[in-house]
């Protein structure tokens, strides 16, 4: 059993109340807590442990190939922490075949976040809408693989600054 564990940092782009990132919390919704410092890269350390949990069950895709409508994976955790100017996002799931490569009609295996520049359950799941701009942290294991094993034609090398997306 595959057990990919993501983290996805970016800049962050505002702070809610402490008022309403607790009623969020209260709901179920993910909550960003504030650490001190550099965020932290390792997922075993105690930051990372002590942030609170969230799953987030998954739905089947039908607006691409492959279209699958029964996904793999079924649910995935989420943490995240912020220290006033970043945030971090740290995801694990449990995936029965580990698929680095994409190829025709197969994605590789990928998680991406979407966070809104202005949050509102109007925001369109699908990477936003004009006048609902979003952000988007993307971690995709075929670009990984291109890193790792340095493939020139197939990793150009860029990336914005501040972008880290790693399996760790």
């Amino acid at each position: 059993m595959w057990k990919p564990t993501v983290l996805l940092t970016g800049a962050l782009l505002g702070l809610a109340s402490p008022a309403l990132a607790q009623e969020a919390e209260d709901e179920g919704a993910l909550v960003s807590r504030q650490v001190a410092g550099a965020l932290a890269l390792d997922p075993t350390t105690e930051t990372w442990q002590a942030a609170v949990p969230v799953t987030v069950v998954l739905d089947g895709q039908g607006v691409t190939t492959p279209m699958l409508m029964a996904p793999s994976v079924t649910q995935v955790t989420v943490r995240s922490v912020h220290n006033g100017s970043e945030i971090a996002f740290l995801l694990s799931w449990q995936d029965a075949s580990e698929d680095r490569f994409q190829t025709t009609g197969r994605f590789s295996d990928a998680v991406a976040i979407q966070v809104p520049y202005r949050p509102s359950e109007d925001v369109p799941v699908t990477m936003g809408d004009k006048g609902e701009r979003v952000l988007i942290l993307h971690w995709a294991a075929f670009r990984q693989e291109n890193r790792l094993f340095a493939i020139p034609e197939l990793d150009s090398g860029r990336r914005p600054p501040g972008d880290l997306a790693q399996v760790v």
